[in-house]
């Protein structure tokens, strides 16, 4: 309402105190028309959320009845608004055929606020398709119009587009820069609506650089910001949920919970499906590492059924995780591996479109990495060089030489030492990544290892039952038939033999896999140790107990407990000691 008053009162002198002349003139003798005309543009933002079709009625009308008058003005703000509801709906070509329609009529017209706008626009829709050098060049041709006009509420939205750019590029330092001028600006200009979002964006760039306490503080002001102005959306959700991840890693259990059931509420109250079933399956998370493992598996099952309508695999593959790591610690090891085996199905998927979209993205990133990083350099540069003006312009009327010499050794320190930074910051990414996937693998081998096991049991225990079958059935064939039992002894024999010499050697070359070093540090401590001794040893490193050893060993429950009490004697080892954390702390 006070945008379409203000809009009528400067039409209204427009025409009272301007002839009317020039480009971006109605050729009309009445101000009604064009008072007219951005009523339109009003009722179609005022649908553009909740009704396209009408919005874009009332856009057509705008657009028929400016051409007519040849309203520049008005067909430059038809058509911008026109490419904003086709970007709305991801048409993001015909979106960015409207801009440049709108951006030749504003270059007919004086508006150098609405010329400033579209060209910040067309640089997001060029950044909406991954286009990313273009993109920067017309966000700086932007940010110069509006410096040199004078329109800081549109710079602060400049920078605010241009760090979102770096941020998807993965340039962190040049996004909290811009991040921090945007907000600079808004607070000069005593706005503050959109300085949640800010501070959430913020956020994010300090988690992608392991900043973990200036992410939680942003992500605390920006709940503050967006609570205070009545923001109760989406955005704050979000931030309630990454405020609990964040305390979750600092173990406060209680706090991470009590943010989680806050945004749990927002989403019931927005039906907001998505976010509700990724807090879901945190709070499944937190009641497992809290020990409440009825409301975990309840929450974790409550989350999977949302995942499953909304599609959301990522969030699936957590709550089957959580699922097999509670089912696993009770013992329930069939329903863990169910989980278990989905859980690596939808990672592999996930893993396979992240694969795939990264590849997408890869190209447009390296190509344009160092034109933004030059450029964001030049900016900084320009900033250091606006503060240091005032305190070298004395220096340099007094010693001209000794100041310019200080001036240009600064400046070189300055880049070498960047530019290392720049390195190092690359080197430490290039190790983290190698990291993260040597720990994967190890994960990956340790699950298979688990289940290899689990099946081995099973295995175990039905040829178990068979060959007792067997022996059991022996007494009950004719005396005659005695070179028959014989025979029958003897495969029995070369079965056990068989079983047991086939396992340990595919259990044997699986579990060096993940502790090379088991055996040898072992033999080390204890050099008396038999072969069966290290296979007892390494089933216990693996946290089995004493019926599933003997499940896979063939031998029962009483010969393990004697073989543990062999162990403990040949290594020493007190009654009071646990014989599974004395072969956890051999290194492996």
């Amino acid at each position: 309402m006070f945008r379409t008053c203000l809009n009528i009162l400067i039409i209204f002198f427009t025409f009272i105190f301007l002839p009317l002349s020039g480009h971006g003139s109605v050729k009309t003798s009445l101000p009604g028309d064009s008072i007219r005309i951005f009523a339109m543009l009003d009722s179609a933002e005022k649908y553009r959320l909740t009704d396209i079709s009408r919005s874009r009625s009332f856009l057509s009308s705008m657009l028929r009845e400016s051409e007519k008058l040849n309203f520049k003005k008005g067909i430059a703000y038809a058509w911008m608004e026109i490419a904003i509801v086709s970007g709305k709906q991801g048409d993001y070509s015909t979106s960015l055929r409207d801009l440049f329609y709108s951006y030749e009529n504003f270059k007919k017209t004086d508006d150098h606020r609405g010329t400033a706008n579209v060209i910040n626009s067309i640089g997001t829709c060029l950044a909406n398709q991954f286009r990313f050098e273009e993109a920067i060049d017309w966000y700086y041709q932007a940010m110069a119009l509006n410096k040199k006009y004078d329109n800081p509420d549109y710079l602060a939205d400049n920078y605010y587009n241009i760090g979102t750019l770096f941020q998807r590029l993965g340039y962190h330092s040049g996004a909290l820069f811009y991040y921090n001028k945007s907000l600079r600006e808004y607070s000069t200009l005593g706005k503050k609506n959109n300085a949640g979002s800010f501070l959430m964006n913020v956020g994010y760039v300090y988690l992608m650089m392991n900043n973990a306490d200036s992410a939680l503080s942003c992500f605390l002001r920006a709940s503050e910001n967006l609570e205070k102005s009545g923001k109760i959306n989406d955005v704050y959700a979000t931030a309630l949920l990454n405020i609990s991840k964040l305390y979750f890693q600092k173990k406060l259990s209680a706090k991470a919970l009590y943010y989680c059931q806050k945004s749990l509420n927002v989403c019931n109250t927005l039906d907001l499906r998505t976010i509700q079933c990724r807090v879901l399956a945190f709070i499944a998370e937190i009641y497992k590492s809290m020990g409440k493992f009825k409301e975990s598996v309840e929450t974790a099952q409550y989350a999977l059924a949302l995942a499953d309508s909304t599609r959301q695999i990522g969030t699936a593959a957590d709550a089957h995780n959580i699922l097999y790591e509670i089912y696993k610690s009770r013992g329930d090891l069939s329903l863990a591996l169910q989980h278990l085996e989905k859980a690596t199905y939808l990672n592999d998927s996930l893993r396979h479109l992240t694969d795939l979209e990264n590849f997408r993205k890869l190209d447009q990133k390296y190509q344009t990495a160092e034109l933004l990083k030059e450029k964001v350099y030049l900016e900084q540069k320009t900033e250091v060089s606006k503060n240091r003006t005032r305190i070298f312009i004395f220096l340099f009327i007094i010693i001209f030489l000794s100041g310019s010499f200080v001036v240009v050794t600064l400046l070189l320190r300055n880049k070498a030492s960047k530019q290392k930074y720049l390195i190092a910051q690359q080197k430490m990414q290039i190790i983290e990544h190698e990291k993260t996937v040597v720990q994967n693998e190890l994960d990956r081998k340790k699950n298979e290892l688990m289940a290899y096991a689990t099946l081995q049991v099973k295995t175990n225990e039905s040829i178990s039952k068979v060959l007792e079958h067997l022996r059991h059935s022996l007494p009950s064939f004719p005396k005659s038939a005695v070179g028959v039992q014989d025979e029958v002894n003897n495969a029995i024999r070369e079965i056990d033999k068989l079983i047991l010499t086939d396992s340990w050697t595919e259990f044997r070359k699986r579990f060096v896999d993940i502790h090379p070093e088991f055996f040898e540090n072992l033999n080390k401590v204890c050099p008396s140790l038999t072969n069966n001794d290290l296979k007892i040893a390494s089933l216990i490193r693996m946290n089995l107990n004493t019926k599933e050893i003997a499940s896979i060993t063939l031998k029962s429950i009483e010969s393990i407990n004697i073989a543990k009490y062999r162990l403990r004697k040949k290594m020493h080892i007190e009654d009071e000691e646990s014989l599974l954390n004395f072969l956890l702390s051999i290194p492996s």
